[in-house]
């Protein structure tokens, strides 16, 4: 048993613990009634972005399934809004830089997104590592929206139409939607496919502007850049990755790459929680 959480990052957060449950709900469709929609930009570099507003101020947030935490502020925002913090003794944030800060905790009277609204919702900041993420991605942005806010409810993030929607709809994906099974590991959703013919493990990452392949499975030096068919579910998928010292997340998730959004931004992706399916759409 743990002693102590530890937070890695990336631009992605990992929790050292797997404490996810699974969630109620069923995939929605592109038009599932009811949904809640709200629309996206998708930067140069690319990442995506949504409007969000807590405590009514409205900031731009990443959405980022690679971040375990559900809601990350930065410290400017965190002091803008007058919120009164305390440090979590028990966690701390760890870059794959190797640095360390620890996690501060608060509560928001409301958090936003589109029609979604969630009152006295727990908030993390963890120094000024978001400021530092929006200065080398050049967009600024003062949110992040992890894997455990947005697996509170199905969700689909269509990069084409740019839009996401929420919703506990019953219709399915489209006839043309692949499903892909997904386990949680450690408050992350971990995909499994062949790579080369060799059978590897994949985090599912909106927060990769592309895919990752670890250095030590690739036996390759990191910054290089490969082409290499990807086998995922009954998809045959050539893609470039960039070879990278993925340590951190082969320590605490099993995998050897992540999936980024050279690969998921051609498709929609829906994500059915309570059956732990995500879906690609042509």
């Amino acid at each position: 048993m743990w002693s102590r959480r530890t937070v890695l990052v990336a631009t992605a957060l990992v929790v050292v613990r797997d404490t996810a449950t699974a969630q109620s709900g069923s995939a929605p469709g592109r038009n599932a009634p009811g949904a809640n929609q709200v629309a996206i930009e998708i930067s140069d570099y690319p990442l995506l972005f949504a409007p969000v507003r807590i405590n009514g101020t409205p900031v731009q947030a990443l959405i980022d399934t690679g971040s375990s935490s559900p809601v990350r502020l930065s410290a400017r925002l965190a002091q803008a809004l007058g919120l009164v913090l305390a440090t979590d003794a028990r966690s701390v944030v760890q870059g794959l830089d190797g640095r360390r800060l620890a996690v501060q905790r608060a509560a928001v009277d409301t958090l936003a997104i589109g029609d979604w609204v969630e009152s006295n919702f727990e908030v993390e900041v963890a120094g000024n590592r978001i400021e530092s993420i929006s200065a080398q991605v050049g967009t600024s942005f003062d949110a992040i929206l992890g894997w455990g806010f947005l697996s509170r409810r199905n969700f689909m993030l269509d990069y084409r139409q740019r839009v996401l929607r929420f919703g506990d709809s019953s219709q399915q994906p489209a006839p043309k939607s692949v499903p892909i099974p997904y386990t949680v590991v450690n408050r992350l959703p971990v995909v499994a496919g062949l790579w080369d013919k060799h059978p590897l493990k994949l985090l599912l990452d909106t927060g990769a502007p592309m895919c990752n392949i670890d250095t030590l499975f690739a036996g390759l030096p990191a910054g290089e850049i490969v082409s290499k068919e990807l086998i995922l579910g009954s998809m045959n998928l050539p893609i470039q990755w960039r070879v990278k010292d993925l340590a951190v997340t082969r320590q605490a998730l099993g995998t050897a790459g992540t999936l980024g959004n050279n690969l998921l931004r051609q498709y929609a992706l829906f994500v059915d929680v309570r059956n732990r399916l995500t879906y690609l759409e042509l």
